[in-house]
């Protein structure tokens, strides 16, 4: 009455397709890409040979740096607001350009190779990339 035989077969084929992926990918996993900071640059901007931290501590940046880009792309041309005052009471340009890639100047090294590691495309370079002019040329 059930067809208890076409239930079981329609079962094991969902599950060996829903389960590929898994058994496809099994011990193809890499590490972590290791990221550098380019300190010449991070010293010429801070003055300070190198010794230079970030907007806001590394754990805050690795995990949240695109919602803080994104906050400040609103603040900018929304607000006209261009200074941020960080946790500890700095004060910085909310600039992409001028804040973030003068330390971050090692763009392939720094940015693309753990956005390449997390299958992330953001699109700030749409608009941040020297190659790229306004108005679609």
């Amino acid at each position: 009455m059930y067809k208890g035989a076409r239930v079981l077969a329609f079962l094991l084929v969902f599950l060996s397709i829903v389960t590929a992926p898994l058994f496809l990918n099994w011990g193809k996993t890499t590490a972590a890409p290791e990221i550098t900071v380019d300190k010449q640059a991070a010293g010429r901007v801070s003055g300070q040979g190198g010794a230079v931290a970030c907007v806001e501590p590394v754990e805050i940046m690795s995990s949240e740096h695109m919602q803080l880009l994104g906050s400040w792309r609103d603040l900018v041309v929304r607000e006209g607001k261009t200074h941020y005052v960080s946790s500890d009471g700095r004060m910085f340009e909310m600039s992409l350009d001028d804040s973030c890639l003068s330390c971050h100047s090692n763009r392939e090294e720094f940015c693309d190779s753990c956005h390449e590691y997390m299958s992330v495309e953001p699109s700030c370079w749409n608009c941040h990339d020297g190659a790229q002019t306004i108005g679609g040329e």
